[in-house]
């Protein structure tokens, strides 16, 4: 068994390679991994680990919401803000194990309760139509 490399943010800003045109398929245990050095790695601006403190204070508080902005984490690896703004709902279940993990090896073992996600400062683009107007073909 070999691990997985993971996603640096120097190479954040490009894909894994394939063929012009084919999708790259998701690999979920390495985006997990990336996901984890985020909430590692991420400092705030008085340079403190930001989401070990945040998980102390949740513990402390019994709580169990991770809350995550999408530009600190577009900040920090481009790539995986972006694999998580497009496959979301694929990616949610791997994202809230990776800050179960995060937590239990960064914090306390021993807390049993689960941790969920919640992500702040998503935005995503739609196009807006006018009430009653009929979808362009």
């Amino acid at each position: 068994f070999e691990p997985l490399p993971s996603l640096s943010p120097a190479r954040a800003s490009t894909p894994p390679s394939s063929a012009p045109g084919t999708p790259t398929p998701l690999n979920f245990d390495q985006l997990s991994r990336s996901f984890r050095n985020f909430l590692e790695d991420f400092r705030d601006e008085k340079k403190q680990p930001k989401f070990i403190n945040q998980a102390k204070e949740i513990i402390a508080y019994r709580g169990n919401v991770m809350h995550v902005s999408m530009l600190d984490l577009d900040h920090h690896n481009p790539f995986l803000c972006e694999q998580i703004k497009t496959n979301y709902y694929s990616l949610l279940f791997s994202l809230t194990y990776a800050v179960n993990l995060f937590v239990a090896e960064n914090v306390d073992a021993s807390h049993r309760t689960e941790f969920y996600l919640s992500f702040t400062d998503f935005t995503f683009e739609s196009q807006n139509h006018e009430p009653g107007a009929k979808p362009d073909d």
